[in-house]
């Protein structure tokens, strides 16, 4: 617990050391640590000590906006340009992560690292971007402002993206496309119109009001 009034991250320090009530993510890496990221930059929570540890040093991580683990690293992303770092044990730093993203355009206020079906993405102001171990590369979706991103196996849409103009699938390595997904348009985006549709509301009602009749006589 770490917060204003539970400082038990603090112990007996004073100023407390722990970077900033103010957390906006954190992160769990295997059985060693939990990593918190903050207004004012990363903190480490060692389960072999039960410690927390401010990890300031090396890049501009002051304004940590998401941390993700992947493939036994820790990623700390903000929202500036070429904003997205990882944690080198060996060095106790922060280093450089960014190889792949454009190297003069801010990364955004809801810039966030998400990691689903083994694969690590960023999130960020100009796209959807996947790490493959020393860069980043570009899914497809480069024209809008991401939020999210989910992947999975399946025959049909194989990753969706919550976009700042709707939620986008991806088939076949493309988010523009043949529609084959429900409620989905040709373009990938989601039919949110469909919603509005006569025959759906009207079949919503009825489904409504059948379930609501036991309950009546009852």
């Amino acid at each position: 617990i770490c917060n204003e009034i539970d400082r038990n991250c603090c112990a007996d320090q004073d100023p407390c050391t722990f970077p900033s009530f103010n957390v906006r993510d954190f992160a769990v890496l295997d059985t060693t640590s939990i990593w918190a990221a903050t207004a004012a930059g990363l903190a480490e929570y060692l389960f072999s000590d039960s410690t927390w540890k401010a990890q300031l040093v090396g890049g501009d991580v002051t304004d940590a906006r998401s941390v993700e683990s992947f493939s036994g690293s820790v990623f700390v992303a903000t929202p500036g340009a070429r904003g997205v770092f990882r944690w080198n044990p060996d060095l106790e730093r922060w280093v450089d992560a960014s190889e792949g993203l454009r190297p003069g355009q801010s990364l955004g206020d809801l810039v966030r690292l998400v990691v689903s079906n083994g694969t690590l993405y960023v999130c960020c102001g100009y796209g959807l971007f996947q790490w493959n171990g020393s860069a980043w590369f570009g899914t497809g979706l480069e024209d809008a402002a991401v939020r999210s991103v989910t992947a999975f196996d399946s025959p049909g849409f194989n990753l969706y993206a919550v976009t700042d103009r709707g939620l986008r699938g991806r088939r076949d390595g493309r988010f523009a496309g043949p529609g084959h997904g429900r409620g989905l348009e040709r373009d990938g985006r989601l039919a949110v119109h469909r919603l509005l549709d006569p025959g759906l509301l009207l079949g919503l009602e009825q489904r409504v009001v059948l379930e609501r009749v036991p309950g009546l006589v009852a």
